[in-house]
């Protein structure tokens, strides 16, 4: 139970710190520090929950980060030019503390799905969705009734438009941690981002995004350090 409790109030702080550092510094800048989850999933893997990885999938860790960090920099470089310096510092700072709390959520689920089930993750996977959301419902409409009770009342009344979207949300959760049950946190964590690269490729077939050479080369570094991460 408190691993699925560490993992759930981490999830939310770092959902809380991602939105300040967006909201403080800008989307780009919120965007690329958050791929800080990625290396500091693995190293609170390695150094916490004793998850070693390969030389090479260590490699893919670094390459995969740094090319997401590259694929948002452009964006984010344009964003600092209209931000406060004091301002772009802060949501630097709570980029990297969305990441850590990222990291830290991502082997809390792991281990309590292990501890849970071991031989059948999907099972362990189920059931920490349920406890976790649960814990977090709670939690989230006890803070909305004391700070706003409008919002909360507004969520109560529109709770059928949002069935399909939580079932599918709740699907997804329990894919997402029956594979950390399955492996290491940061080749799952690494997996995931994959995403990136791909909208990348199909904005520009769909949508004719152009693309620049340094996003290019982002994109395939990326490429390149998931599938050496999925093998570490």
């Amino acid at each position: 139970m408190a691993g699925r409790a560490t993992g759930a109030v981490a999830q939310v702080l770092a959902t809380a710190a991602l939105l300040t550092a967006m909201r403080r510094a800008g989307f780009a800048i919120g965007t690329a520090w958050q791929q800080s989850s990625m290396p500091m999933t693995a190293i609170l893997g390695w150094l916490v929950f004793n998850d070693a990885l390969s030389a090479h999938g260590w490699l893919g860790v670094v390459l995969a980060s740094g090319g997401l960090a590259a694929l948002a920099w452009p964006e984010a470089r344009a964003t600092l030019r209209h931000t406060a310096s004091g301002e772009g510092l802060w949501g630097a700072e709570f980029g990297l503390l969305s990441g850590l709390c990222f990291g830290f959520s991502l082997n809390a689920y792991r281990h309590a799905t292990l501890i849970l089930s071991p031989g059948t993750p999907m099972l362990g996977a189920t059931a920490t969705v349920c406890i976790t959301q649960f814990c977090q419902a709670v939690a989230l409409s006890a803070l909305l009734a004391w700070k706003r009770p409008a919002a909360l009342k507004a969520v109560a009344a529109s709770w059928r438009s949002s069935l399909c979207a939580c079932f599918c949300g709740a699907c997804a959760s329990v894919l997402w941690l029956t594979a950390l049950g399955m492996t290491a946190a940061a080749v799952v964590r690494a997996l995931g981002v994959i995403e990136a690269p791909m909208a990348a490729l199909a904005g520009r077939r769909l949508f004719a995004e152009r693309l620049t050479l340094i996003q290019w080369i982002a994109t395939g570094t990326s490429a390149v350090g998931v599938a050496l991460t999925a093998f570490g």
